[in-house]
């Protein structure tokens, strides 16, 4: 099964998940993400909108076989200033 997920890493290196819109795919999902990357942290639609457009939004994938993929943080300049 395929699955894809959109996080941020902030500066000190937290990760960071939009809420979910459901407990149940929320705690699946966040128990998926930890098992692969580490503890991480929820926020709310807007708090995240503001973490992506501070520190960039990354993915991470899984692909049908179970191989995982994360994209790097994004460069600096790539990032709005504050």
């Amino acid at each position: 099964m395929a699955r894809s997920m959109k996080f941020v890493t902030d500066q000190h290196g937290l990760h960071w998940l939009s809420r979910p819109t459901s407990w149940i795919k929320g705690w699946i999902d966040h128990r998926w993400f930890e098992r692969h990357m580490g503890i991480a942290k929820q926020a709310s639609p807007d708090y995240f909108r503001d973490l992506a457009v501070e520190f960039g939004t990354r993915t991470i994938e899984q692909d049908d076989r179970g191989d995982v993929t994360v994209t790097p943080p994004p460069p600096p300049a790539a990032r709005s200033p504050k």
